[in-house]
């Protein structure tokens, strides 16, 4: 069984346009996220998932120069592109992770690719009853079943988001989600890159906590709001963008 993380990742970014591009502590944030994605106890290999534009041409320079696969395809259909970088790579199992989570703990992330493992589901993911922060997004789901749905639906919507033609179609496939554990809720903390705001946040977590330890995880990052909840205030007033 083959299983890859596909990261979907562009320049054009509408809020924070070239975040993936950003430097955390002297890395661009998709390299800084792809050296967390290495951590998996699963994953076979990391694909980026890019678009065709010349605006991602950078950004394609960096990964052929960091020898890391990639794909190009459509901006706006990304359910298209990552089913097409699925089916290229031959890929069993996708995990997605979008490239906008360059704090995701990989040990959370393997709780849903180990359930998953266990057989008795089409798509487990961490985010259907949201218990993680906000950029701990992980989803894990059969490369069968995401081709089905790419070929099932024309609705712009469900183009523009991997999965939302199987979550809106609840009693077609089989699902679980991994709920976090007490200490690790907080379903509206955002550590997710996708402002100005966030990007500032994101670089303190790092600056506070990579020096000491370069493999930190969310238990460290709770721990660190714990002691710091001044850094939490920074970005606490951006809202989340809706999918529909």
């Amino acid at each position: 069984m083959k299983i890859g993380c596909i990261v979907e990742a562009r320049m054009t970014s509408t809020r924070l346009p070239g975040k993936v591009l950003l430097d955390i502590m002297g890395k661009p944030a998709v390299l800084r996220q792809i050296e967390r994605i290495q951590g998996s106890r699963f994953i076979d290999g990391i694909i980026v998932a890019t678009t065709v534009n010349a605006s991602d041409d950078p950004l394609v320079e960096l990964l052929e120069a960091e020898n890391i696969p990639y794909f190009r395809g459509s901006e706006d259909d990304v359910l298209g592109r990552v089913a097409a970088a699925a089916a290229y790579f031959d890929l069993d199992v996708i995990v997605e992770i979008t490239g906008d989570c360059p704090l995701v703990d990989m040990a959370e992330s393997d709780l849903v690719i180990e359930r998953y493992l266990e057989g008795r589901f089409d798509l487990v993911a961490n985010n259907l009853l949201r218990t993680y922060p906000i950029g701990m997004d992980t989803i894990a789901v059969a490369n069968q079943v995401l081709q089905e749905a790419a070929r099932s639906t024309d609705d712009p919507a469900h183009r523009e988001h991997v999965c939302l033609y199987l979550y809106e179609h609840p009693f077609d496939y089989r699902f679980s989600n991994i709920e976090a554990p007490p200490f690790l809720r907080d379903a509206k903390l955002r550590m997710t890159l996708d402002t100005k705001e966030d990007y500032e946040f994101i670089c303190k977590v790092y600056e506070e906590l990579y020096p000491r330890k370069a493999e930190f995880n969310l238990y460290d990052m709770m721990r660190l709001l714990h002691r710091k909840p001044e850094l939490q205030a920074i970005n606490r007033n951006i809202l989340q963008k809706k999918v529909r």
